[in-house]
C-alpha cells in the first residue's frame, strides 16, 4: 500500500473527532434525561474520540516529513554554532599582522563583531533550542477504573486497533463451506503459516494488588479541610497538631468514590 493510499485510508482529522466528541456528548445527554444507564460502548466511544481529538493520527508521511524538516533546521542551527564559534576564536587569536598592529584590510570588518561575551550567549541559545528539540514528547494517557470488566477490555480494544477475537467474528460463507466440507473429507496435512500478534492499542495494563482491608482504611480515613480543600488521613497523613483549630474543622470525605457502601457495590460488580 503506498503512502497516499494509506494516508486517505487510515486519517482521522481534527474536525472528525470534534464532531464525534460532540455527538458522544449528545447522546450521553440523551441517556440522562432519559434516566437510562449509559452503556459501555459510548463510553469507549467517549474515550477514544477525545484520545483522538487530543493526539492526532499522524500518517507515516507525515512522520518522515516532520522528522526530514527536525534534521534540516538541526543541521543550520549547527553550521550557525560553528560560525560563532570560528569567530571567537579569531577575536581570541588574531592574525600575526593585526597582532603587531600592522595596517590591514580587515581591520575594519573585525572592529564591528560583536563582543564576545554576546556571542557565547547566542551559542548557548541556539544549543539550548536544540536540546529542547531533543526532550521526548510525552503524549501517553492513562484511563483511571476503566476498563473494569473483560466485556469493556474487549470493546476498548477494538476501537483501539480494529480487532475482534476470531470466534466472534462471523464467518464468511467460504470458511462455512469449508467447514462441511471437513466433515466429509479429511483434510490434507498442510502446514500453518506461522501466528503473529496484533499490535495491541494499550502499551500496559497497570494492576494494584490491595486488600479490601486495606482499600478501606485508606478510603475512610481521609480527611478534608473545607478552608483550603487540603486533603488528610487520620494514619497515612495525618495533620499537623500544632495548627489550631485545624483538627477541629477537618470533615470526613463524604464523596461517592469513598463511601463504605458505594465501595463494596463497586468490589461486589469487579468480582
Amino acid at each position: 500500500m503506498s503512502d497516499d493510499s494509506e494516508e486517505v485510508g487510515n486519517s482521522y482529522t481534527l474536525e472528525s473527532a470534534r464532531e464525534d466528541f460532540r455527538l458522544c456528548g449528545l447522546k450521553i445527554s440523551e441517556l440522562l434525561k432519559e434516566g437510562q444507564e449509559i452503556t459501555d460502548e459510548v463510553y469507549v466511544q467517549l474515550y477514544v474520540s477525545k484520545l483522538r481529538l487530543t493526539y492526532p493520527y499522524k500518517s507515516k508521511k507525515q512522520v518522515r516529513s516532520e522528522i526530514r524538516k527536525k534534521v534540516e533546521w538541526e543541521r543550520e542551527q549547527r553550521k550557525k554554532i560553528a560560525g560563532l564559534v570560528k569567530e571567537l576564536e579569531e577575536i581570541a587569536n588574531p592574525p600575526a599582522q593585526e597582532a603587531e598592529g600592522a595596517p590591514s584590510a580587515t581591520v575594519g570588518k573585525r572592529k564591528k563583531k560583536q563582543d564576545p561575551a554576546q556571542i557565547e550567549v547566542k551559542i548557548n541559545e541556539l544549543q539550548a533550542e536544540i536540546d529542547k528539540s531533543h526532550k521526548i514528547e510525552k503524549n501517553g494517557w492513562i484511563l483511571l477504573d476503566f476498563p473494569s470488566t473483560f466485556a469493556q477490555a474487549k470493546l476498548l480494544e477494538t476501537a483501539l486497533s480494529g480487532y475482534v477475537p476470531s470466534q466472534e467474528m462471523d464467518s464468511i460463507p467460504r470458511e462455512k463451506n469449508l467447514s462441511d466440507a471437513f466433515l466429509l473429507v479429511q483434510p490434507t496435512g498442510k502446514e500453518q503459516p506461522p501466528r503473529t500478534l496484533k499490535k495491541s492499542g494499550l502499551d500496559a495494563v497497570i494492576w494494584f494488588d490491595v486488600s479490601r482491608e486495606e482499600c478501606m482504611r485508606r478510603a475512610i480515613g481521609r480527611r478534608i479541610d473545607p478552608q483550603d480543600d487540603k486533603i488528610y488521613h487520620v494514619e497515612d497523613v495525618p495533620p499537623p497538631t500544632n495548627q489550631a483549630p485545624l483538627c477541629e474543622r477537618l470533615l470526613p470525605m463524604e464523596d461517592d468514590n469513598n463511601a463504605e457502601a458505594t465501595l463494596i457495590d463497586r468490589w461486589i460488580s469487579f468480582d
